[in-house]
């Protein structure tokens, strides 16, 4: 057993847009930008239930370590499959609740070896999940590294679908939050309420008009609109309330009559 290294599974979050946040918060101290930041580095900071920098006394997941620095944030937790699965859905959680709010993010999973140094992580798996949010993940998800994938695939605890991950066109697995979202509307309380949604809702379309000069951040949220359009299209009273964007429903009237006249 090494005395440095102990196995972990990681994930790194970044948050997309992060400079040009700050700058505008910066013109504006008291303005909608710095409460936009503040609010979404708090929602960050308790997901985990604890500070930023410090292992949580008593954690809601085993194991659960998180550091954040600046707009990155690195967690790992216990590599059993109950801490990862719990870690997922709290994944999922945090995408929508930062969607709520205009803040987009995008993540790579890895499952190897870090540090035991808990204040100041490092080690490959660390690298191995950047890497895979810089380079390989490209759109706001949180995608997974081959390790990562190795990891669900050993776990017999159930298949990588009932862990809410899909395989994207482009060969990537990556969580799916909206898939558990419509998932979770089945339940007594779901975590996406039919107020949060219109707040999601209106933050994609807000950033869709918005954004006219930034070819590769629009191809972003055009990408994010269609997974939410496409995966939380009401079916069988799932959701209990249709809350696609409109580009979505428009897209959806289009196909309706090319099917129509294809007939």
């Amino acid at each position: 057993m090494s005395s440095v290294f102990e196995e972990r599974f990681v994930i790194f979050i970044d948050i997309l847009g992060f400079a040009d946040m700050i700058s505008e918060a910066k013109r504006s101290p008291a303005g909608e930008m710095a409460e936009r930041v503040d609010k979404a580095l708090t929602r960050i900071e308790n997901m985990g239930l604890h500070g930023p920098d410090r292992v949580c006394p008593e954690p809601s997941i085993d194991g659960y370590h998180s550091h954040i620095f600046s707009d990155c944030i690195v967690i790992s937790v216990s590599p059993e499959p109950s801490a990862v699965s719990k870690l997922t859905i709290e994944l999922a959680k945090l995408t929508l609740s930062l969607m709520e709010i205009g803040v987009w993010i995008r993540g790579g999973m890895s499952h190897g070896q870090i540090s035991r140094k808990k204040t100041a992580p490092w080690g490959p798996a660390i690298v191995e999940a950047y890497e895979v949010e810089s380079k390989l993940a490209v759109f706001p998800r949180i995608a997974l590294s081959e390790s990562a994938v190795q990891f669900f695939d050993q776990s017999a605890e159930s298949s990588k679908e009932d862990r809410f991950l899909i395989r994207d066109s482009d060969g990537v697995w990556s969580l799916a939050p909206f898939i558990w979202a419509a998932h979770d509307s089945k339940t007594e309380r779901p975590f996406l309420t039919e107020v949060r949604a219109k707040n999601i809702k209106e933050k994609l379309e807000e950033a869709h008009r918005r954004i006219v000069d930034k070819p590769a951040v629009f191809r972003k949220i055009d990408w994010l609109i269609e997974k939410w359009d496409w995966h939380l299209k009401p079916e069988g009273g799932v959701p209990a309330f249709d809350c696609r964007t409109e580009i979505g429903k428009k897209h959806d009237l289009v196909r309706i009559f090319n099917e129509a006249l294809d007939d």
